[in-house]
């Protein structure tokens, strides 16, 4: 996976894709995310989506407990890709056996894998102490996913430093609701994903309130250029963006 271009590394979703039910609540518990992005062979994008709707029938006839919510990528790198996402869950989860593994393989193929060009799968950590939504309603329609590629050794200079941003936001009672995550398989480079919850396109309309303008509202201009240097100062590169579409006729998510 090609980091010079966070945006690249899709798995993001999500929630990695964020708003998925299921996260862990407990004090002290993680909370992991697996997120898979694929990539339809050419012309075969209507064949892929019904094959999928179809394996998902799979996953409700054998009562299986994980929530699998797909998102569509509609801006940026990747455009029109697919992200397959499961959250809320502990490293431990993934051993565990919830059905006939070779059985679910056997129908992923025939039904939608057939008709994929490539995946690429990502895990990602959620960060509470970043994040200004705690606890999970359900997907939001849509989402605007921020990747910032971090300088080796220098997680705890961005962290500082977007912790301050969060607490200028909270003064100036401009919150911006959203969740922070970490890649846990990313290299000596950290990946942090900010996930922004939106109801519509018409939502963008309301992240224009700059956090340089708010930080010299709240702290002045001398702090407010300090903590704008220590953020660039840690990442590697401008951050970059993309917007997924949440598509529940594609998703799993099993009955209560």
């Amino acid at each position: 996976m090609n980091f010079k271009n966070p945006a690249l590394s899709i798995a993001m979703a999500l929630t990695f894709l964020t708003a998925s039910s299921g996260i862990a609540q407990e004090t002290g518990q993680e909370s992991i995310t697996r997120a898979s992005i694929h990539t339809p062979m050419p012309g075969m994008k209507a064949a892929y989506e019904e094959g999928v709707k179809k394996h998902q029938q799979w996953h409700k006839e054998h009562n299986d407990t994980w929530t699998f919510n797909v998102w569509q990528i509609t801006s940026g790198p990747r455009t029109g890709d697919y992200v397959h996402v499961t959250s809320g869950h502990q490293w431990g989860d993934f051993d565990l056996s919830r059905y006939d593994s070779k059985a679910h393989g056997i129908d992923a193929n025939a039904n939608h894998r057939k008709f994929v060009a490539s995946t690429e799968t990502r895990f990602w950590k959620r960060l509470p102490e970043l994040s200004t939504i705690q606890e999970n309603g359900g997907p939001a329609p849509m989402v605007r996913v921020i990747f910032m590629e971090v300088k080796p050794g220098k997680d705890a200079l961005l962290t500082s430093a977007i912790k301050r941003m969060r607490e200028a936001r909270a003064k100036s009672d401009r919150i911006r609701e959203g969740f922070f995550y970490s890649s846990v398989n990313s290299g000596s480079r950290g990946i942090y994903m900010l996930v922004l919850p939106q109801k519509n396109w018409g939502d963008m309309a309301q992240a224009g309130y700059r956090t340089r303008a708010i930080l010299n509202e709240v702290y002045g201009h001398s702090e407010s250029q300090l903590i704008m240097s220590r953020f660039f100062e840690a990442i590697e590169k401008p951050t970059s963006s993309v917007i997924y579409v949440y598509r529940p006729d594609l998703s799993y998510i099993p009955a209560k």
